[in-house]
């Protein structure tokens, strides 16, 4: 029999997801904000603002935002989408080159599927000791600062994907000053003194992770496996390019479970944006920062919206995912305790005093 992928699905072929189905997630209905207003030089304080209030809003009600005209060039975007490929591509003997250790740190290189245990930190941030086990199905290869002095990079050999390392750190480069302009507007938005949360960010502690989901039945994505398992990203903001070929989904902030209630099914939203958009969800350290003013998107990587439980799927295969995201983490040596803008006698500091670094570590060791 042959086998179809859902790139071949017609439009008839996909069905609408009802948003009470608790085996579906609601449908996807965030705007697309075009940031080129914030960007240029000769644009008025009330357009400027005008981002960054769409922003904020987008931040506050659904965790994540779509932007447009980001800063990122969108052939950057497409380059690196190559390379993944390509990289992922390589035969295994030149991926163990760089291979990530089988211990937490240094948290560099090439992960095989089965490596990392995303499960692991489940809940971590509302004190879930206990997460179930849910296998990720994915590989990865992450990659931080050209001039990190702590964690250094692992590069495949540069006669096996000529160009590869020079192009993702350039990547990297562009990503870290896209984060500093949207902090930038986000910090416009709540008030801030101007570039007073990308100043927090000027180590570039950063991870830039690209992601391959390799073409699997999905069938096998049977709660026990998915893509990627529910976690909370461990910086501040992330940037995210993914494909068109869906399965993203963010728990909605309306109903975010609390630590009592972090086991239980709670209503999911599908991102529907692919690269050259970025999506932005807010990681723990913004929620830290903010006093759970702005607070961290749980999100997955499952079946994209055509699949579900009543699908014929014997002949569909789920096809292969690529995602890349840039990891906006704090410098390490900076506090996560609450800002004072943020800290009131009827709203005290909710978290307590941690390092960035301390914080990314006690998550991280939770994976491995």
């Amino acid at each position: 029999m042959m086998v179809r992928t859902l790139n071949h699905l017609r439009p008839s072929d996909h069905p609408q997801r009802n948003p009470a189905n608790p085996h579906g997630a609601e449908m996807d209905d965030i705007p697309v904000i075009d940031f080129s207003p914030f960007l240029q030089n000769d644009v008025n304080r009330d357009s400027k603002f005008h981002v960054c209030e769409a922003l904020l809003r987008s931040l506050q009600q659904h965790g994540v935002a779509k932007l447009a005209n980001h800063g990122v060039s969108y052939g950057s975007v497409e380059e690196m989408f190559n390379l993944s490929k390509e990289f992922f591509d390589l035969p295994a003997e030149f991926k163990q080159v760089c291979a990530h250790p089988s211990t937490a740190n240094p948290h560099r290189g090439f992960c095989h599927v089965g490596l990392e245990k995303t499960y692991g930190a489940t809940g971590f941030e509302r004190g879930l000791k206990d997460p179930l086990k849910v296998h990720d199905v994915k590989e990865s290869f992450d990659v931080g600062s050209k001039s990190d002095s702590l964690y250094h990079n692992r590069w495949p050999e540069e006669s096996a994907l000529p160009g590869f390392r020079a192009r993702t750190e350039d990547f990297f480069d562009e990503c870290h000053q896209s984060l500093c302009h949207i902090m930038d507007a986000l910090a416009l938005g709540l008030g801030l003194e101007p570039r007073s949360l990308a100043a927090l960010h000027s180590a570039q502690d950063h991870e830039l992770r690209l992601l391959h989901y390799p073409a699997i039945d999905p069938r096998l994505l049977d709660g026990s496996r998915l893509r990627i398992a529910e976690h909370t990203d461990f910086g501040t903001l992330t940037l995210l390019f993914q494909d068109s070929v869906g399965g993203l989904e963010v728990e909605a902030q309306h109903s975010m479970r609390t630590k009592a209630e972090v086991k239980s099914v709670a209503p999911f939203r599908a991102i529907d944006a692919h690269a050259p958009i970025m999506i932005v969800n807010i990681g723990d350290s913004l929620e830290r920062w903010t006093n759970s003013a702005l607070r961290a998107v749980v999100h997955r990587v499952t079946k994209p919206q055509p699949i579900n439980d009543t699908d014929t799927v014997e002949t569909l295969l789920l096809p292969p995912r690529y995602s890349i995201a840039f990891f906006g983490k704090p410098d390490r040596t900076q506090s996560l305790k609450p800002l004072s803008n943020f800290v009131t006698a009827a709203r005290p500091a909710i978290w307590p005093e941690i390092s960035a670094h301390a914080y990314n570590q006690s998550k991280l060791v939770r994976q491995f």
